[in-house]
């Protein structure tokens, strides 16, 4: 486990692309938390320009590596100083703690170097190494995702779950009232679902790590996300999930994907040069 973790190189592709999307959804879930005219006091409003400025550092990827690491340090304040020891209970939920997990494992990994600035700035001064580095963080994301799945299915391996009463009392506050009611909440549905929730989280959690298993993790793994994104208020836990599969796509196949991808087009053969 350890050799595999800490050995191999590949593209660093991924993890920019994920850098990219890692911001977007921060800035979906805590933009209007931490703006301006949301600021408390001047506490609040330190927090908010600091957030703001390392967000948009990081988006554009200029110190990637630097800014990253006082990302982190400032959603870990967010979740655990003002959520977890100060009360503020939107910050305290399981998908905020994802949030500020990905950031760190960013942090990690060779984050600047591609889509960044970083990478345009030293492609410009001719000093641009290849787009390769250790495949570190990639794997420790493949751990969270697995982790994530797991301790998500023990959590419902109980009798409260498994019966749908937990599932019913979810849907019960979120469709009641609905003209979909009366199919959402029917009983033998949401017993199926709560079942075929726990087990599809247990393959995917052991899925994940075999290879030959990935096109069903894909496919299982996309429909439990969407159908959660569709059905209930869990669109930036869905949608951090989902981005988080990239690390379990060959580093180099995401690589040859954007070289095909911006590649200019074959000149034809009786094109004058």
């Amino acid at each position: 486990m350890l050799e595999w973790l800490w050995s191999g190189r590949g593209s660093t592709r991924p993890l920019g692309l994920f850098r990219i999307l890692l911001i977007l959804l921060l800035w979906n879930r805590f933009a209007a938390d931490v703006a301006l005219w949301n600021a408390a006091g001047p506490v609040e409003m330190l927090l908010g320009l600091t957030f703001f400025v390392l967000t948009g550092m990081a988006l554009v990827g200029w110190q990637t590596r630097r800014v990253m690491a006082l990302l982190a340090a400032v959603m870990a304040l967010m979740y655990f100083h003002f959520g977890l020891n100060l009360g503020h209970a939107p910050w305290t939920h399981h998908h905020v703690y994802l949030l500020f997990i990905c950031t760190l494992l960013c942090a990690l990994g060779p984050c600047g170097r591609s889509f960044s600035l970083d990478r345009w700035l030293s492609v410009r001064a001719g000093t641009a190494g290849p787009e390769q580095g250790a495949l570190l963080a990639n794997r420790l994301f493949q751990l969270q995702l697995a982790a994530v799945y797991f301790w998500t299915a023990v959590d419902k391996t109980n009798a409260d779950f498994l019966s749908g009463a937990r599932l019913d009392q979810i849907l019960h506050f979120h469709y009641d009232g609905s003209f979909l009611a009366p199919v959402i909440l029917w009983t033998p549905l949401v017993i199926g679902a709560a079942v075929a929730v726990v087990i599809v989280e247990y393959f995917l959690a052991i899925g994940i790590l075999l290879r030959r298993w990935l096109p069903a993790v894909f496919f299982f793994g996309f429909a439990l996300h969407l159908t959660f994104y569709y059905l209930l208020p869990v669109s930036t836990f869905s949608l951090t999930m989902m981005a988080m599969y990239l690390f379990l796509l060959p580093p180099e196949r995401v690589h040859d994907f954007f070289d095909r991808l911006f590649a200019p087009p074959n000149r034809p053969a009786n094109e004058p040069q």
